[in-house]
């Protein structure tokens, strides 16, 4: 099965694999939910940062998985949260939705995920400001991730930014034949090298995390 086969699979509710802290294996399977966007709060600064001094900016949110973080007001935090009514915990987060966080700077998103069935519609023929691709390219193989890299920069206008957050370690999860899905890992030095030979001409923000 190939790989874009595997995750449509994910997406539909098929099984995979946890490994668990201990070393012990837990079976999985979210229908519908699978990819939730959580990569997004690795770059919350730099894309906040980005968008307030570009005004009327229009995202990409590329490889979105199910894109829960849009829409649930658990998928972002910012500031504080309340554990209490009117009782405030200093360094928490109150909840919202990444809409809510990027603020009234942004014109507009478009959601893409060739391999999810809600989001797989490629976006239509316009130039985003905004590219962000978190946690996408670690499950890509590698001979695939020129075509990917080539796609973010056509998608991209040349005064715009592309924005990546890149897990640098294995996963926890695995496809149920014991693969790891981060099939591709990489020195960030090496991954800076691609990434700018096949995107020669945007500005880049890379982020990388454990």
């Amino acid at each position: 099965m190939k790989y874009g086969q595997k995750y449509k699979a994910l997406h539909l509710g098929a099984k995979y694999k946890i490994k668990e802290y201990d070393g012990s294996w837990r079976e999985k399977a979210v229908e519908g939910h699978y990819g939730d966007g959580s990569g997004w709060k690795t770059i919350l600064k730099q894309t906040k940062k980005w968008i307030s001094e570009n005004p009327a900016s229009m995202i990409l949110d590329y490889g979105c998985g199910s894109a829960k973080v849009w829409h649930s007001k658990k998928g972002i935090y910012n500031g504080e949260k309340y554990t209490k009514p009117g009782k405030r915990v200093p360094d928490r987060y109150d909840a919202m939705t990444l809409m809510e966080f990027l603020g009234e700077n942004v014109a507009g998103f478009y959601r893409y995920d060739p391999c999810h069935p809600i989001y797989h519609v490629r976006p239509p023929q316009v130039k985003f400001d905004m590219t962000v691709c978190t946690d996408v390219v670690e499950h890509v193989p590698i001979e695939e991730l020129p075509a990917l890299l080539r796609d973010l920069a056509d998608l991209t206008c040349t005064c715009g930014v592309i924005v990546l957050s890149i897990p640098n370690s294995p996963s926890h999860a695995h496809f149920m034949d014991g693969e790891n899905m981060h099939v591709t890992l990489m020195h960030p030095k090496e991954w800076k090298k691609l990434i700018r030979k096949y995107i020669p001409k945007h500005k880049l923000i890379v982020n990388f995390t454990k």
